[in-house]
């Protein structure tokens, strides 16, 4: 996911040159891969960031206020941006921050102490 992300922000600038370019179907390989290695992996690490009493809590309330804040208003910042800076490529800057923001979290969290999931040695 580290690295996913590290990726999403070194190539979000060439990635929409490539957009702008026209060249749709090596953006959206390079993207799919970026995503993809970040998506693939986020449910089994926000299960080991919370012990088993308060996970389904937890992960449903971090993950709809992550997808409400950066997900449904990524349109309308984007579009935000382009308007008030006047460069079509002004979305890279929401998609750097956004995948900086990913990068921080994953950086520094810590797994929570699951006894379900440690290993016993009899």
């Amino acid at each position: 996911m580290a690295l996913s992300a590290l990726g999403s922000m070194v190539f979000a600038y060439p990635l929409f040159w490539c957009l702008i370019e026209g060249n749709i179907v090596l953006f959206q390989m390079v993207f799919s891969i970026l995503a993809g290695g970040f998506g693939a992996a986020i449910h089994d690490v926000m299960s080991d960031l919370y012990p088993v009493s308060q996970r389904c809590r937890a992960i449903s309330v971090g993950f709809s206020i992550g997808i409400s804040l950066f997900g449904g208003t990524s349109p309308f910042i984007s579009a935000w941006l382009v308007q008030a800076t006047g460069f079509h490529t002004a979305p890279v800057v929401y998609v750097m921050f956004v995948a900086a923001l990913g990068l921080w979290s994953i950086l520094s969290a810590t797994p929570a102490y699951d006894p379900l999931r440690e290993p016993t040695f009899n």
